[in-house]
């Protein structure tokens, strides 16, 4: 059965036939087919470097791992993956694919690959059999309020800037499949090194009197079910949605 594959140059999707442990790809397949790779296994840590920009990375080892057995370095210093993105060199999450949509995965399984935005030139991500570092900073976030429009979060929070910072997600490039379809925050205007979509969009905390704009925008062909859930808003405040 034919089949056709393509990487991610940091500019677009192309066929090149070279690749490379750690590294991810698009597989497309007119049937279901199983197939066989050979090859060398990975059985020791592994470093890998990433340039700026998106990036599609795989699993290079025998084993599933947690993403948060991940550590990432910027020169000389090796953090967790979740103290790397506090410190602006990653993006969070990382994004798999389910064969419909983008899904933020926590674990890396074999044979399946994912989305990782870098911010910053000289990242490497390490991937290691077993977890190096065990001192994390927290995540954790407490909104003020929110609003959630299936995966998209506006959010209101009082460290976060109207400018983006990193409670602000950036979306990857939309895949090569042509029944996908996509909704995303917008924001050109910031000029963001990894594109204007977003899935999250996290503002100051203001005063009730002040109206929050935002804009969505919509990929793709079809039809698409929204759902929605309001946290923290009274109900005394509107809430809108023009299309």
């Amino acid at each position: 059965s034919p089949f056709w594959f393509y990487n991610w140059d940091g500019f677009g999707h192309n066929n090149d036939d070279i690749l490379n442990g750690g590294d991810g790809l698009w597989l497309g397949f007119i049937e279901d087919v199983s197939f066989t790779i050979t090859g060398e296994p990975f059985t020791e840590a592994t470093t890998i470097a990433y340039p700026q920009g998106w990036n599609i990375i795989s699993n290079p080892l025998v084993r599933e791992i947690t993403r948060t057995e991940l550590t990432v370095t910027s020169g000389e210093e090796t953090i967790s993956i979740d103290s790397a993105i506090v410190e602006g060199w990653i993006t969070d999450p990382l994004y798999a694919y389910d064969g419909t949509e983008y899904a933020v995965a926590e674990e890396l399984t074999l044979w399946d690959a994912y989305w990782l935005g870098v911010f910053e030139e000289g990242v490497s991500v390490n991937y290691t059999p077993h977890e190096a570092i065990e001192e994390r900073q927290e995540m954790r976030i407490e909104y003020a309020w929110q609003l959630t429009i299936n995966d998209l979060v506006f959010a209101g929070y009082e460290l976060s800037e109207n400018e983006w910072d990193i409670n602000d997600h950036p979306l990857p490039p939309i895949p090569p499949a042509g029944n996908y379809i996509d909704m995303a925050i917008s924001h050109p205007e910031w000029e963001f090194v990894l594109g204007d979509r977003f899935r999250t969009d996290i503002r100051p905390v203001t005063t009730w009197d002040e109206i929050l704009e935002y804009t969505v925008v919509f990929l793709g062909n079809g039809e698409l079910e929204l759902d929605w859930s309001i946290e923290n808003i009274p109900e005394s405040e509107d809430v809108g949605l023009f299309l």
